[in-house]
């Protein structure tokens, strides 16, 4: 399984800057920590803040209590869908 990774930052001018890039597996570690696949580096983020879990089925995503929020409510685990934010 593969899944695409876009990381969205400001460039020097203000405008958003999109960098893309492609990941295999089916679980990915998300977090502050190097050891994670995707990397977010930003102090509000744990060293290995969430889980996601991609299958054929689809996507599941999981963390400790209180770390994500799926549109806009929070939750320990939950199923993706299309325009999750």
């Amino acid at each position: 399984m593969e899944i695409q990774v876009t990381k969205v930052t400001v460039n020097q001018r203000g405008q958003a800057q999109r960098d893309q890039r492609r990941i295999a597996g089916s679980v990915f570690n998300i977090g502050r920590g190097t050891q994670c696949l995707i990397h977010l580096p930003d102090p509000r983020v744990a060293l290995s803040h969430a889980r996601l879990t991609v299958t054929d089925e689809g996507a599941v995503i999981e963390a400790d209590p209180g770390r994500i929020q799926l549109n806009g409510q929070a939750t320990q685990n939950a199923r993706l869908s299309i325009g999750d934010r």
